[in-house]
């Protein structure tokens, strides 16, 4: 289970305005303080994830992964919002 961000932790974030411009700016220090979906393509995403913005009438915002898929919405297969990053260990030989 997903832990919710304290009331400190979002406080940067505390408005709609606020949270899409870190979508905008791809801001990577409100990860994990607030997740975005997207309408037109069913996916939830971090603010940071690498893909194109999406149009701002198709956004909402969520508190915890576990909220963005009650309302419907699937992880992000570029950002990955609900885990570590898949980034494998080189193996040596």
């Amino acid at each position: 289970m997903a832990r919710r961000p304290t009331p400190a932790e979002c406080s940067e974030y505390a408005t709609d305005d606020a949270k899409w411009q870190a979508v905008i700016e791809k801001d990577p220090s409100a990860d994990g303080k607030f997740y975005f979906s997207i309408k037109t393509t069913g996916v939830f995403c971090l603010p940071s994830c690498p893909a194109r913005p999406p149009l701002r009438k198709n956004v909402a915002f969520h508190n915890t992964p576990a909220d963005a898929e009650q309302a419907g919405f699937r992880a992000c297969k570029r950002c990955w919002p609900k885990g570590p990053k898949l980034t494998a260990p080189t193996r040596q030989r």
